[in-house]
């Protein structure tokens, strides 16, 4: 379904044209960077065959990833305040901060794939090596799901959500939250 990839396409690129317009303040760059890293991962699963489907997905997940990755430059460049969407207020390394949504991601995909097999190392790694695409994709959404966690810290610190913020993650999420067929 190449249609939501290029829903999330859409929600990179309103993001990235309210960023370069100055209007940007509010969106937190953690919660940028960890979902254009998991619109980047989108290439491992894309179809065998080369058709209209292969190609939309790989373009909405190029734009995607350099809409993403642009606005979080830009965001740590331009906004001067790199480390207010930071979890941890605890004088630690910054780089702690940011991989903290990574690890919490792996540890969880880790743990519910250890719980889907019965708790069996050895059915663990059987089934991770027969479907490596699906252990990427439960760690793709954890990955949604915790990296969605610095923006809601920068919006409860701030005590709102800033109207850039809102349009990106509406778009971004529009099409899993649609009732029927979206397109």
């Amino acid at each position: 379904m190449w249609s939501i990839a290029a829903f999330e396409a859409i929600g990179f690129v309103v993001l990235l044209y309210d960023v370069l317009n100055g209007r940007g303040t509010g969106v937190s760059a953690q919660t940028c960077f960890a979902l254009a890293f998991s619109a980047m991962l989108v290439v491992v699963d894309l179809p065998k065959r080369h058709n209209a489907e292969w190609w939309g997905r790989l373009l909405s997940c190029m734009i995607s990833t350099t809409a993403g990755y642009a606005s979080c430059w830009k965001l740590l460049k331009y906004s001067g305040k790199d480390h207010e969407d930071d979890l941890i207020l605890v004088k630690r390394p910054h780089w702690q901060n940011w991989f903290m949504i990574y690890t919490l991601a792996l540890l969880s995909t880790s743990l519910a794939i250890f719980a889907a097999c019965g708790f069996s190392a050895s059915s663990t790694v059987s089934w991770s090596m027969a479907q490596p695409i699906a252990v990427l994709c439960t760690f793709q959404n954890f990955l949604h799901g915790l990296g969605l966690i610095p923006q809601l810290a920068l919006s409860r610190r701030h005590g709102y959500i800033s109207p850039a913020a809102a349009k990106f993650l509406c778009a971004l999420h529009l099409p899993y939250k649609a009732p029927g067929p979206l397109l």
